[in-house]
């Protein structure tokens, strides 16, 4: 009796062992080692610049100063506002990678699909206006090897922490419950994009980039409304994602539209800096910064239009995960 029951169990536990551990995997810690090592960097290379330009700040502020126009004091000082932000998310998420944590590789994998879908949307609107647009200093020929040279960045982190032998590893060392484990991947990309959209536009606010809504190029006033809207939308799309909120769904859906058609309309009335400039001159008198702007410059870009078109396609792929969680309640 002994032995039968003995062969009875045992196979069942070999059963419960693969279960737990369904198949080998090839151990990628010292990948993630390497991916963190260059997620470091360029967080290391913020702080540096946060330094220079802290001490710019400092020599401009007191005594005897250069002639330093307006906007580009607003440059200076939103790098020391957002710099320290660019900083701590280099360096925590390439500190996480190497310590193999799995909401690293959840957040990393994320923001990767992000940039790499921004990046190639805008390539094709670079490629669609090579003939036509300036670029300063830079050479185009230099500028399209830039852009190619970050997509390959982007789809080789996009392959890596991907892949099952990544996760598995992960997993294996990270036994702790994190905070990403409510979340599915696509849904923190739903996140992280519009985290990617709220310092993008505080960029705009406190540098006092161009902004242009249905064509039209607001003033500061108007620009710091239309921007502070944005900002509340992704802040709550951001915070209602990872509940899965089907309300923060909804906003998602609704300001892709409006960012999609605002930047279609713009593109397709051939707005340029020429109205940009004739709003902000009367802001910026004489300031040499504004002096040194291409007019001739498209306002609105292919690639934000082909930026949102995708991501209202993706939100709208990822309603089953809102609808997943209204059937849980429910049930």
């Amino acid at each position: 009796m002994c032995d039968v029951k003995s062969s009875e169990i045992e196979p069942q536990e070999a059963d419960c062992e693969e279960t737990l551990y369904p198949k080998s995997f090839k151990d990628r810690s010292t990948g993630l080692s390497v991916f963190g090592c260059l997620l470091v960097i360029p967080g290391v290379l913020f702080a540096i610049m946060f330094v220079f330009f802290l001490v710019i700040a400092l020599w401009v502020s007191i005594g005897d100063r250069p002639a330093v126009g307006q906007m580009a004091l607003r440059w200076l000082y939103g790098f020391l506002l957002l710099g320290p932000v660019l900083c701590a998310w280099f360096v925590v998420v390439g500190i996480g990678s190497m310590c193999a944590r799995r909401w690293a590789r959840s957040i990393i994998l994320a923001w990767s699909w992000v940039e790499l879908v921004a990046g190639l949307a805008d390539l094709t609107s670079f490629l669609d206006t090579f003939d036509e647009v300036p670029i300063g200093h830079i050479p185009k020929g230099a500028a399209l090897l830039m852009k190619i040279f970050m997509i390959i960045i982007f789809m080789a982190f996009v392959y890596f922490y991907g892949s099952e032998d990544v996760r598995q590893t992960c997993e294996s060392r990270d036994t702790v419950a994190r905070w990403t484990d409510k979340c599915p991947i696509p849904v923190l990309v739903i996140l992280v994009a519009s985290a990617n959209k709220l310092f993008g536009v505080l960029v705009s606010l406190i540098v006092a980039l161009p902004k242009f809504y249905f064509g039209h190029a607001l003033g500061p006033v108007p620009g710091a409304v239309a921007a502070a809207f944005v900002c509340s939308i992704c802040v709550y799309v951001a915070w209602g994602a990872y509940r899965l909120r089907k309300s923060a769904w909804w906003c998602g859906v609704i300001l892709a539209l409006i960012l999609f058609f605002s930047e279609a309309v713009t593109y397709a009335r051939g707005a340029t800096f020429a109205d940009y400039y004739e709003v902000f001159a009367a802001s910026y008198p004489g300031d040499p910064l504004m002096e040194k702007i291409p007019l001739g410059t498209p306002a609105a870009s292919l690639s934000l239009c082909l930026v949102y078109f995708v991501w209202f396609g993706y939100l709208v792929y990822a309603r089953k995960y809102f609808a997943n969680r209204l059937a849980r309640q429910s049930s």
